[in-house]
C-alpha cells in the first residue's frame, strides 16, 4: 500500500481500531463477504499529479484479508 492510499483509508477511518470496527460491523450485519471485502474500494486517493483515483477492489480485498483472517500462513493475494 502506497502511502497516498494509506492517507485515503486514515481519512475515512482516522484509527486502525476504526477500520476494524468497521469490518466487525460489515461482517456481523447483512453485508455479504464480497460487500465487506470492498469497504475500502470506493475511497479517492489524491495521486501526485493532481488527480484522483479509487483505491480499488484488489487493494480492498488485500488490506480486508490481512486485518480479518485468522490464519497466520494465509498469503496476501
Amino acid at each position: 500500500m502506497t502511502p497516498r492510499c494509506a492517507i485515503a483509508v486514515m481519512r475515512e477511518y482516522g484509527t486502525l481500531a476504526d477500520l476494524l470496527a468497521a469490518y466487525k460491523l460489515c461482517g456481523n450485519g447483512a453485508s455479504t463477504a464480497q460487500d465487506c471485502k470492498l469497504l475500502l474500494a470506493d475511497l479517492i486517493v489524491h495521486n501526485a499529479n493532481g488527480s484522483q483515483s479509487r483505491l480499488g477492489p484488489k487493494l480492498s480485498g488485500v488490506v480486508h484479508l490481512a486485518l480479518t483472517t485468522t490464519d497466520p500462513t494465509q498469503k496476501l493475494k
